[in-house]
Formats: C-alpha cells, structure tokens, sequence
C-alpha cells in the first residue's frame, strides 16, 4: 500500500512553460522531467457497488503496460488530498480483483461476484508532463504532474488541465511552501473534485448546483476549541470552494453569492477564534480576505438586482408592467459583470493563495502547544454568542424608530451575529438554542430578510 499526499491544483493551458522556464529554476536541486500519454478506464458496477464503498477502481495503461489501483475514500479537503492507494501491474487491460490483498475490501463484500459485474464507466486520458523534483539536501522529494486532456463518458466529455504536486519524501510541510513558492509565479485554483469524481457527474448526467445558504455545521456538543476550528473553518472553505467551481463551470449568477458568503464566513471564524488564540498567522489570514472581500462588494447590488427581477421577488408584478425599468436592470447587472470581471478574479491567484495558507494553517496546527485549544468549546462559543446579543442590543435597543436606512446601515452588525452563529449553534441542544431564540433573535432574522429582499 503507498499513501498518496498531494495537492491538486486547476491552472491554465500552457502553464508547463512557466514551471520550466520559471518555477524550477528558483528552487534548488535537480529536476528530471518526461512526457507520456495515460489511458485509464475506471470500473464499477451498474448499481455502484465500489462508489457506495467509497472505493474507485481504475486501470492505467502507459507505454502498453497496465496496472490497476484501487483508490480507497481517505482525506480530502479543500485541494489537499491524503488516501491510501493499492497498485497492482496487469499482463493487459482487463482488471482482476483476486490480485489485490483480500484485507483492503470492505467486510461482507463478494469479491468474485465484483469481478463478473464490473464494468468500464467512464475514461480519462490525458498527456502528462512529470517533474521529479529532489532538493539539494536529498531529504525532500516531490512530483509536480502537469495533465491536460479530457474526462469521457456518454458521448460528452469535460476537460482536464491541472497540476498535481504529490509528495513522495519527507515533510507533508513542504508541500505548501512550494506552492507557496508556485503561487508567486503562477496562478492557480486548488481543486477539490477528483478526475474520477467528474467522471461519475458525467455518467450521472449532474452538474454542480448552488447550494442553500449553509446551515449550522455539524457537531457533537462535546468538543473541543480546535476540533470546532477544525470543523468550522473546513465547512467554510467547501462553500466558497464549491461556488467558485460552479459560476466557473455555469456561470450562475447566484453562486457569486456563495463565493462572498465563504469569504465573509471564514473571516467571521477567523476573528472569533483569534480573539482566543492570538495568533499572527490567523491575524495575517484575516487582513488578506478583508483585502479579497473589498474586490467583492460588488455583488451585492447584482444580487439585489436579481431579486428584483424575480419573479418570487415582492415587486415582480409591478415590475412586469414596467419592461423599461427591467431592461434598466438587466443592462445594470450585466454591467457590473463586464467591469468586476468575476472569471478573472477567481483565477487571478489571490483566492488560490488565501485557501493554501488557510489549508497550511490547518495542517500545521500552530495552536496546538496552547492549552486553550483543547479547553471545551462551549466556554467560548457562550462569550461569542453573548457579545453578540449585546451587539444586536446595541443597535436594536434603542426605543427610537427606525427606518428602512437604518437598518440597512445595521446589516454588518447582522451579518456578523448570523455568521458567529454558524459554527457553533450545535455545540447546545434544541431547548438551548430555543431560548437564545426566544431573547429577540427571530425578530433581528426577520429584519436581515427585509433588508435583503428590499422590503
């Protein structure tokens, strides 16, 4: 068994020139570099015996050798992939499952019965250019592969170009300080679907959706401040992940919202678990997405323009009598998409290079010799919550009436609660959550509804 650690990154056609003429000749050491084609056919069974086991199947031929692997679930997040891999060479291109060690398959699966019904799904070929990188000191050693081809299946096909940087001697670490390195040459978004995961989308027929805004993350009630961390900061970085893979594939107006909303979300977290930590790496993280964030204001308006123009939206029957008024929107919205070039600001680097240092972070842990980060989290997530009722007392308190710009002027401060929120509402039970509820925050919720819809 090889435990496959590596990063995946979606780039640009023609980015092997920049990796050679750039990239390896600031790095020291050596670089021993090839070119070859791949062929590979992923099996499963109709009914998708290997995929519900979270296991992938797939043989490669390459110079008219073949070898199959299987490729179980492992660990992946957002772009950093860690998951064993079994690799067995083949006399031809047929895979034969009684070759692999009968300890890798799940319990109470028929191997025999798998060999009779499996069956090619889909197909992957592709040209790579491999890098051998080994550093001066021999104590590192990476693979930089650089693919570019097509994902098959059903007579439609998507595109591949992606760089994958495998570590194959010494520190996981490392690995982010070379694409952090990379970054300062070439741009890049880290990507999170797998070759075979866009394999299955195309045999399935499904593409990428905007998801519902997020609700609360999952949580046992008993963790601890890293274990929340953890979990809170990965649900955040998924969602902007996802929507920035959607608008590119779909260019769907409302995963724009989604991209922000991940950006704001992590931000949120960020501060409220820096104002326990204290950490200059966290500090660091936050100033760069307040940087990104002020690239994405614009999307406000064109969301608030959508809504307008919908027809669930509280004006649509007045609107739909007003075709004047409508084309003013329309040629609004596509305005503010012809100038902020939304494309262009996801692939530029910046948010590639937030997510890397936000998954170093993660990986490297620098709170773990600080014993708060093992103290239980609900003693912090009750000062959260706490400090944000009073900010929303702050403004709501207050017995003046308000008007429609004042809360508008308020929807940071909301935005802020709702977001504390988030990740950390299931560290209570329902009778718990119930009665912070029941102090007033229904009727904040019901105010941030006016205020988005306009009302």
């Amino acid at each position: 068994m090889d435990t496959e650690i590596e990063l995946k990154l979606l780039v640009a056609p023609g980015s092997e020139k920049i990796l050679e003429n750039q990239f390896f000749n600031q790095l020291s050491g050596s670089v021993a570099q090839s070119e070859f084609a791949l062929s590979n056919c992923y099996y499963d069974t109709v009914d998708a015996q290997l995929r519900q086991n979270d296991i992938g199947l797939r043989v490669r031929g390459k110079n008219g050798q073949f070898e199959q692997t299987i490729k179980t679930g492992g660990n992946s997040m957002g772009g950093l992939h860690h998951r064993a891999e079994y690799n067995i060479p083949l006399s031809d291109s047929h895979p034969d499952l009684s070759l692999f060690e009968p300890s890798i398959w799940p319990p109470g699966l028929n191997v025999d019965a798998l060999q009779d019904s499996i069956g090619v799904l889909f197909a992957t070929n592709f040209v790579r250019r491999a890098y051998q990188y080994t550093r001066a000191d021999d104590a590192l050693q990476v693979e930089f592969a650089y693919d570019q081809g097509k994902v098959k299946a059903n007579n439609h096909g998507v595109a591949i170009c992606e760089l994958e940087i495998e570590l194959q001697r010494g520190s996981a670490s490392e690995l982010f300080n070379l694409a952090e390195q990379l970054a300062e040459v070439l741009p890049f978004r880290l990507g999170t679907l797998s070759k075979a995961a866009r394999g299955y989308m195309l045999v399935k027929g499904t593409e990428l959706e905007v998801l519902a805004r997020p609700q609360n993350v999952p949580l046992n009630g008993d963790e601890d401040l890293e274990q929340i961390l953890q979990k809170g900061l990965t649900a955040a970085l998924a969602c902007w992940q996802h929507h920035e893979q959607v608008f590119c594939e779909s260019g769907k107006l409302l995963a724009l919202e989604g991209v922000w909303f991940g950006q704001k979300w992590l931000r949120q977290q960020l501060i409220q678990i820096n104002s326990v930590l204290a950490l200059a790496e966290i500090d660091a993280l936050i100033q760069q997405l307040d940087q990104s964030l002020r690239q994405w204001t614009w999307v406000a308006q064109v969301l608030a323009m959508g809504r307008l123009r919908s027809s669930r939206g509280p004006f649509s029957k007045k609107l739909a009598q007003c075709d004047a008024l409508q084309s003013y929107l329309h040629g609004r919205i596509h305005g503010l998409l012809a100038q902020y070039q939304p494309l262009q600001l996801i692939n530029n680097g910046t948010s590639g290079l937030i997510q890397l240092r936000l998954l170093a972070l993660l990986y490297k842990r620098p709170w773990q010799h600080d014993e708060k980060a093992t103290q239980p989290a609900q003693v912090f997530a009750r000062q959260w919550l706490q400090q944000s009722w009073l900010d929303v007392q702050g403004v709501l308190g207050e017995p003046a009436v308000m008007q429609a710009d004042d809360y508008i002027a308020q929807e940071g401060i909301l935005q802020q609660s709702v977001l504390r929120s988030l990740a950390i509402a299931e560290l209570f039970n329902a009778e718990q959550r119930g009665e912070f509820r029941a102090a007033g925050w229904m009727c904040w919720m019901a105010s941030k509804s006016c205020i988005r819809c306009g009302c």
